[in-house]
C-alpha cells in the first residue's frame, strides 16, 4: 500500500508550496513509509511473548507512548485482542499505583520506550516497577541507536528494539 496525498489546487502556490515540502520531508522522516516497512521481525518478537502473559505495559512519556495508546484506542473496540494495554505515562505515584492494582506484576511483559534514551521519568517509572518484579525478562527496551537506555540494555542482556 502506498499513500498518496492531493491536494486542492484552488490555493495555488500555497498548496505546491505545501506538497513540495512534504515531498522533501518524506526523503528523511521514516513514518512515510511506515505502511511499507518491513515488521516481520517485530511480529516474531511478538509472538515469542509468553502466552502466559496477560498485558502489556507501555512505560514512557509522551511521544514514546501516544502512537501506541491511539492505534489501541482505536483497535480496542472492534478488535478480540488477546491481551491488555496499560499505560505509565506519569511519575504521579496515585496513577502508577491504580495502574499497578489493575496487573498481575507476572503476567505482564513491559516495553520501555525513550526514543532520546535519556527520559528521566520513564527510567525512574521502570527502576520502581523493576524494584517490584525484578525479572529482567518481563522488559523490552525501544530507543534510538546508541542511546544511554540502548546501552543499559546490552548491559543486562535484554532484548532491545532500536528507532531508524
Amino acid at each position: 500500500m502506498k499513500n498518496k496525498l492531493y491536494f486542492n489546487t484552488v490555493l495555488g502556490n500555497i498548496s505546491q508550496q505545501t506538497f513540495q515540502a512534504i515531498q522533501e520531508e518524506e526523503k528523511s522522516i521514516g513514518y512515510y513509509r511506515l505502511p511499507e516497512q518491513d515488521i516481520t521481525n517485530i511480529l516474531s518478537y511478538a509472538d515469542s511473548i509468553s502466552a502466559d502473559i496477560e498485558s502489556i505495559a507501555v512505560i514512557g512519556i509522551g511521544g514514546s507512548s501516544l502512537g501506541a495508546k491511539a492505534v489501541y484506542n482505536f483497535l480496542h473496540p472492534m478488535e478480540n485482542l488477546s491481551r491488555k494495554l496499560y499505560f505509565f505515562e506519569s511519575t504521579d505515584p496515585t496513577n502508577i499505583s491504580n495502574i499497578l492494582s489493575q496487573i498481575d506484576l507476572k503476567k505482564t511483559h513491559f516495553l520501555v520506550i525513550s526514543k532520546s534514551g535519556t527520559t528521566v521519568e520513564t527510567f525512574a517509572i521502570y527502576k520502581y516497577i523493576l524494584s517490584l518484579h525484578a525479572d529482567s525478562k518481563a522488559y523490552t527496551f525501544i530507543t534510538d541507536p546508541h542511546s544511554n537506555l540502548e546501552k543499559y540494555a546490552k548491559s543486562i542482556q535484554r532484548k532491545y528494539f532500536v528507532f531508524t
